[in-house]
């Protein structure tokens, strides 16, 4: 099993929030297409992912609350490919072990939202079997706890009425 947190074959957001006016919740979302990532892999030369190999898919800015995430499997994987979502420690706060050889859509439950601090990634991790051509969509529901609205064009600092 191998950890990989480079962005070979895939464009890897950078943690911030994008700047949409006032509105402090979001989707974030990354797309993931497993074929792309192998070839480019093997064009640099780089590892190719393996069964049991996690990888940071979804970076998450600080102070981040995450009310849900999960995955969207738009080409199906190897046959009986597992995928879990998670992050540094918890490899399955989000899902565990759903199927990944079919298409379908997954979500974690309620009881998963989570704060962060820290600026954190959310980690795909493959079960026992390669990705193959696996096409999935990693999403999460976000709120940002920590920008300032008033450095966003068209809104205002906080409640006050004061000059």
């Amino acid at each position: 099993m191998a950890h990989y947190t480079d962005s070979i074959g895939f464009n890897k957001n950078s943690p911030a929030f994008l700047a949409k006016n006032n509105n402090r919740t979001t989707l974030a979302e990354m797309f993931l297409d497993f074929k792309k990532i192998a070839a480019e892999r093997a064009a640099i030369g780089a590892t190719a992912l393996a069964a049991a190999d996690t990888l940071d898919v979804l970076v998450l800015p600080e102070k981040t609350y995450v009310h849900a995430a999960g995955v969207d499997i738009t080409v199906a994987g190897t046959d009986d490919l597992v995928l879990s979502l998670g992050i540094d420690g918890a490899a399955t706060h989000f899902l565990n072990a759903v199927a990944g050889d079919a298409e379908a859509s997954f979500g974690s439950a309620a009881a998963a939202s989570i704060y962060f601090a820290p600026e954190t990634p959310l980690r795909l991790t493959l079960g026992a079997e390669p990705p193959g051509d696996l096409v999935v969509r990693v999403w999460a529901i976000v709120t940002d706890t920590f920008g300032d609205l008033g450095d966003v064009p068209g809104t205002r600092r906080g409640f006050s009425r004061a000059p």
